[in-house]
């Protein structure tokens, strides 16, 4: 094979990996927001359904009651900001429900943002997925007692 014969095929075969560099997806780890933490004067078992029934709809990955673990796969989490506008974020969570004491349990929520509609623009304080979750587990709670 002739220099000019190798210098060829050498580009060609750069020029192809390149292409399918610059074709090839990034992949990201997802966001991980500030965890939260709620306590509820009820027993482990009660908690423990109140907080599987407040996923809902969502499908679930892992659902390990002696572990105290419930993992959502992704799902569309939409918030709004203005009149007309809003983000949509692909979001997952990770629940951890724990005996914290005589008649006490403890809920941790942890949220996992794998993609999201607009830049840089987050949940609040008010509009999010784990005070959605939070609130039907309360209301979950409620109608136990």
């Amino acid at each position: 094979m002739s220099g000019r014969t190798r210098l060829g095929l050498g580009l060609a075969i750069l020029a192809v990996a390149i292409a399918h560099a610059a074709c090839a997806t990034v992949t990201r780890e997802p966001v991980v927001l500030p965890r939260v933490d709620e306590s509820y004067a009820a027993p482990y078992d009660a908690v423990w359904e109140a907080a599987l029934k407040a996923v809902g709809i969502v499908r679930t990955v892992r659902a390990d009651k002696v572990q105290g673990r419930i993992e959502t796969e992704p799902y569309i989490f939409r918030f709004g900001f203005g009149d007309d506008a809003g983000q949509t974020l692909l979001v997952s969570l990770t629940i951890a429900v724990r005996p914290a004491g005589d008649r006490r349990t403890e809920v941790q929520v942890e949220t996992r943002v794998h993609e999201a509609l607009l830049t840089g623009i987050m949940p609040g304080p008010f509009n999010n997925p784990w005070t959605d979750y939070l609130i039907r587990l309360r209301e979950n709670l409620r109608l136990r007692s």
